[in-house]
C-alpha cells in the first residue's frame, strides 16, 4: 500500500515552459515557481485514492511579473470568497483582513498590462483531483512582512464543475490574549506570526473567460508592483500537452494500482483508520488528516475543529481521539470521534486558568446552540447519549428548555440554533412578550 498515499504528479511539470510572449525586462522575479497535482481538494489535500475516470480538462495558467498592480481595476479576492479559513489564528472565520488584503481580482475583461516578467504553466485535471499553481517568495532579506510569502492558487475539478482556492502563507502582527490577572487598563501585546489563509471563491475560469487575480509583491525590490496570475481554460489541449498529460497521470495511475492490495470491508476499514491515526500523530498532515477522516466518518463537529483550531488544540485534540480509540473501539469512528471531539472542547471549555479561544467559542456554539453557555450540561449531554443521533435529540431538548430562559440573549441563541435544524416551536418568538412566548410553546407541547 506504500503507494496509495503518493502524490499524482508530485512536483508535476506538465506543460511546464518559459515561453514569454515577448522578452522579459528583468531576469527573474524575487519568485519561485512550481506545479504539483493531487487526488482530493484543496480543503481536504492529497488523498490515497485515484481520481475518478474521465476527460482530461486542460488548464493553464499565466504569470505577469509588474511594475505596477493597476489596483483601480481591481477589486479585494475576499469580495468572491465563499469562505476564508485561518487555521491555528485567533480571529473569527469571515472578519480576515491579514493576507488577503493584499490579494485581488479583475471581474470584467482581461488586463494585460506590459510585463516585466512572464512565464506560462499548464496541465490537465481529471475528475476529483487538483492543480495547485504555487509561487514562493525567494528574497527574504527584503521581504515584506503582513504580505504573502507562499501562495498557491489551487484549482479542483468537481462534478458541478471548477472549484478556485487561493491559500496564501505569511507573517501577520496578531494581539495576543489579556491575562485574566491583568490590571483593568492593560492593552494586548502585539506578536508577529506565520498564518495560513485559505480563500475559497465563488467564480472560476470558463472557456473563453479567463479568470485574473493580482497579488501585491512580496519584496520591497518591487514595492507597488506584483503578479498577475490569468487562468484559463482552453478549448482543446495541444496534441503534445494531452501525450505528455495522459502519460504522467497514467504512470501514476498504474503505480497506485499495482501496489494495491486487495483487502475484505473490514480491512480496508482498519487500515485506513490506522492511516489517519499515522497522519494525525505528525504536524504537517494534522489538519487535513482530521478533516478527510471528519467528512468521511459524519463528525461535523471534528471537521469544524480541524478548520479553525490552532496547531497546538489540535494536537491536543488528536491525542485525546488517540487515547480513546481502544476503548471505544473501531465499529463506529464517526461516533468516537465526534464523543472525543466534544469531551475535548468542553473540557477546554471549562478550563478556568485559559479562555476558550474565540474560535472555538464560535465552533460551540454553532453545535451546541445556548448550551454552549453551559459546558457542564454539554458535557453531560454527550457522556449519557449512546450515539450521535441521540446527543442530537437531547441537544434539541436542552435548547427547547432555554426558550423559557429571562435571558433575551439566550432565547434567540436556541431559537436560531432549532430554527437551522426545524425543530423550531411554530409561532415563537424570543422577543416577543412573556405571554405569547408562553401560549406558543404551550401550543407546540400540545402538538407533540
Amino acid at each position: 500500500m506504500a503507494g496509495r498515499g503518493r502524490l499524482l504528479g508530485t512536483a508535476i511539470s506538465l506543460g511546464l515552459s518559459a515561453c514569454a510572449t515577448s522578452p522579459p525586462i528583468v531576469d527573474e522575479p524575487p519568485v519561485e515557481l512550481s506545479l504539483t497535482q493531487f487526488a482530493g481538494t484543496s480543503l481536504t489535500g492529497p488523498q490515497e485514492e485515484a481520481p475518478g475516470p474521465g476527460s482530461m480538462l486542460p488548464l493553464q495558467v499565466r504569470w505577469s511579473y509588474v511594475e505596477r498592480l493597476p489596483l483601480a481595476e481591481l477589486e479585494p479576492l475576499s469580495a468572491y470568497a465563499d469562505r476564508i479559513v485561518a487555521p491555528g489564528s485567533p480571529t473569527p472565520l469571515g472578519t480576515i483582513a491579514g493576507l488577503s488584503g493584499e490579494a485581488f481580482l479583475h471581474a470584467g475583461g482581461v488586463l494585460w498590462p506590459e510585463p516585466l516578467w512572464e512565464r506560462r504553466q499548464a496541465t490537465a485535471l481529471l475528475p476529483g483531483s487538483t492543480a495547485a499553481f504555487q509561487a514562493r517568495s525567494v528574497d527574504p532579506e527584503n521581504g515584506l512582512r503582513s504580505v504573502w510569502h507562499e501562495a498557491s492558487v489551487e484549482i479542483t475539478r468537481l462534478p458541478g464543475g471548477l472549484e478556485v482556492a487561493v491559500r496564501l502563507t505569511g507573517d501577520v502582527l496578531e494581539q495576543l490574549p489579556i491575562p485574566s490577572d491583568a490590571d483593568a487598563d492593560a492593552r494586548p501585546e502585539e506578536e508577529w506570526r506565520q498564518r495560513e489563509e485559505l480563500l475559497h471563491l465563488n467564480v472560476a475560469p470558463r472557456i473563453g473567460e479567463p479568470l485574473q487575480l493580482a497579488l501585491a509583491a512580496p519584496t520591497r525590490r518591487f514595492l507597488g508592483g506584483g503578479l498577475i496570475l490569468t487562468l484559463e481554460r482552453p478549448a482543446l489541449l495541444s496534441a503534445v500537452e494531452a501525450d505528455r498529460a495522459r502519460d504522467e497521470l497514467g504512470r501514476e495511475l498504474d503505480v497506485t494500482r499495482e501496489e494495491a492490495v486487495p483487502l475484505e470491508p473490514t480491512e480496508r476499514r482498519d487500515l485506513w483508520i490506522r492511516s489517519v491515526f499515522a497522519a494525525l500523530a505528525r504536524e504537517p498532515s494534522r489538519r487535513s488528516a482530521l478533516s478527510v477522516f471528519a467528512e468521511r466518518t459524519g463528525a461535523p463537529l471534528a471537521g469544524d475543529l480541524a478548520l479553525v483550531a490552532s496547531q497546538e488544540a489540535l494536537a491536543s485534540l488528536a491525542d485525546r481521539v488517540e487515547s480513546a480509540r481502544p476503548s471505544l473501539g473501531s465499529d463506529e469512528p464517526g461516533w468516537w470521534l465526534t464523543h472525543e471531539s466534544w469531551m475535548w472542547l468542553t473540557d477546554r471549555a471549562e478550563r478556568e486558568d485559559v479562555p476558550l479561544e474565540a474560535e472555538l467559542v464560535s465552533v460551540l456554539r454553532r453545535h451546541a446552540g445556548a448550551v454552549a453557555r453551559f459546558p457542564d450540561i454539554a458535557r453531560e449531554a454527550v457522556a449519557e447519549s449512546p450515539g450521535a443521533d441521540e446527543l442530537e435529540e437531547r441537544l434539541v431538548r436542552e435548547n427547547r428548555t432555554f426558550l423559557h430562559d429571562r435571558n433575551p440573549t439566550v432565547r434567540v441563541r436556541a431559537f436560531d440554533w432549532l430554527s437551522a435544524r426545524r425543530e423550531a416551536p411554530e409561532g415563537y418568538d424570543p422577543l416577543a412578550p412573556r405571554s405569547d412566548r408562553r401560549a406558543a410553546l404551550a401550543r407546540a407541547e400540545e402538538q407533540r
